[in-house]
């Protein structure tokens, strides 16, 4: 069922039809695109303990919670100088 409201022609979603789709971990390159940075770099932090990660395999995967955290740092720091 699709909760949907329409004001002045803007239709208005739930969060849960925006972010269904959203899957619950990224691999290196989902997140390096996700925080705009580098795939080294997102290595780097995860050899200096700076970004929380879980073993697949012999993959790296990150919890998209963790990674909006980190991303809201980010632009804290940028906005702040």
């Amino acid at each position: 069922m699709v909760n949907e409201s329409v004001v002045k022609g803007v239709r208005y979603c739930n969060y849960d039809e925006v972010f269904d789709d959203i899957p619950s971990t990224f691999t290196i390159k989902e997140t390096s695109e996700y925080l705009e940075v580098a795939e080294i770099t997102i290595r780097r932090w995860v050899k200096e303990g700076k970004l929380p990660y879980d073993r697949v395999g012999k993959n790296y995967v990150f919890h998209v919670g963790d990674l909006r955290e980190i991303k809201r740092k980010i632009s804290l720091k940028s906005i702040k100088g």
